[in-house]
């Protein structure tokens, strides 16, 4: 807290590479006194920036050393994403798609699940209801066609925002049918089948 309440007129917060407001970057606009807090937007900074710097400003100049609080950011990857494709047809899935939560990350709250035209998760379709931590799969029903779609994506979210990142799989179609049919007609009368297949 600053000592002489009564010259400040305002506060000013900024990402900075460092303690001391290195390479900062304004987060939002001036901070009223008495409100107290900022809001930082998802997805906002880079990866350089490893502190939030907060100057107290007078109706003269900013204050020379900020007082600053190091930040680190967060990221939550699912693990091993699996389509289990039980419908046969070519061209077309079905079945669960299972994955393993994320290592030790509190801030995850869903988790949400995309059919996609790309690993980055590009004109994606939603497969079912975004999905809460502790559930696992979700059951794409069969027949559903999977052109043009060429992955399955899953992102975690939190409180806040979808992560912008997913984890992506392949789409791997299983098409199983009969080969080789054979029959002979045993039965001797006429609209009449009899024999072995």
């Amino acid at each position: 807290e600053p000592y002489e309440w009564s010259q400040i007129t305002h506060y000013v917060t900024y990402l900075a590479t460092d303690e001391i407001g290195s390479g900062r970057s304004q987060i939002g606009s001036y901070v009223s006194i008495g409100t107290e807090q900022t809001y930082l937007a998802y997805n906002q900074g880079e990866a350089s920036y490893s502190h939030v710097v907060v100057y107290t400003m007078s109706s003269l100049t900013e204050q020379t050393t900020p007082a600053f609080l190091a930040v680190s950011d967060t990221g939550a990857y699912i693990r091993s994403p699996l389509l289990v494709d039980l419908d046969l047809d070519f061209d077309d899935i079905g079945g669960p798609v299972t994955w393993l939560p994320p290592l030790d990350n509190p801030l995850t709250t869903h988790y949400d699940i995309y059919l996609a035209t790309s690993p980055e998760g590009a004109n994606r379709s939603r497969i079912g209801l975004d999905k809460p931590v502790g559930t696992n799969v979700v059951h794409l029903d069969p027949d559903f066609t999977t052109t043009p779609y060429t992955h399955v994506v899953i992102f975690t979210r939190s409180s806040l925002v979808e992560q912008t990142t997913p984890v992506p799989f392949p789409i791997s179609d299983t098409a199983e049918s009969v080969q080789s049919l054979d029959f002979t007609d045993r039965d001797l009368d006429v609209e009449d089948l009899g024999g072995t297949i």
